[in-house]
Order: C-alpha cells, then structure tokens, then sequence
C-alpha cells in the first residue's frame, strides 16, 4: 500500500475489490483518528542509523543536512569536503567508507531526506 499527504492510498495488489477498498479506508481512518500524529512530519535530527555485522568497531556518528550532504562526525575524522548524496546507495557507500574496509555493514536504513517515499512518523523517529 502507497499513501500520499493529501489522503491518497493506493493499494499495490493488481485488482481491489470495493469491499477491499472500503476496508482499507476504514483502517487508515482509524489509524489516523487514533493516532494523529502520524499526520505530522516528525522532527529528524539527520542522523544515520546502520548496523554491521559486528559491534567491535567504533561507532561512527554521521548525519545527512537539510541539503543533502554527508557529513561525518567522528572523532579524529579530518575535515573533509561533504559529499553531496542522490539515492540511498550513495549513503550506503558513503557510510562504507566512514566505517572502513575492516568493518561490514549489513544494513543502512532508509533516510527520509533521501527516500522518495511518504513516511508516517509517529514521534520521534
């Protein structure tokens, strides 16, 4: 299911019936009547979140800016020119280097000033 801010939902199966649809309508009716904040755009801070496959390396603090440049906030880090990112597999690459060769990451999730999807928030992040 797709959703858009101005109250659209597209369901993403090939054919919905009208029961179907209806019922759709009704959960999204409820959710947001229960629950209007996810209504709101939340607040982000532009961290980055990752995982990797293991937790011995340091962990590195970066962030993405309202304009989409990477920028890395770890200690002895030397002041580089920010990377300006596109898709979500620049932050992935980018995030690659920061950690190092010696560290793998498993996953980068999503970040909402490079996603082209709607997001729900529901508070903070």
């Amino acid at each position: 299911m797709n959703g858009q801010w101005g109250g659209v939902v597209t369901a993403v199966a090939r054919k919905v019936s009208k029961p179907v649809q209806r019922m759709i309508g009704g959960l999204i009716r409820l959710l947001l009547l229960n629950y209007p904040q996810l209504s709101r755009r939340g607040e982000h801070t532009g961290a980055v979140t990752y995982f990797t496959k293991d937790d011995t390396h340091v962990t590195v603090t970066c962030q993405v800016t309202a304009d989409r440049h990477f920028l890395s906030n770890a200690q002895g880090s030397e002041a580089t020119k920010p990377v300006t990112l596109e898709y979500h597999r620049d932050l992935v690459a980018a995030m690659q280097s920061e950690v190092g060769p010696t560290t793998t990451i498993t996953e980068v999730l999503p970040h909402p000033r490079l996603a082209r999807l709607v997001c729900l928030w529901a508070g903070k992040r």
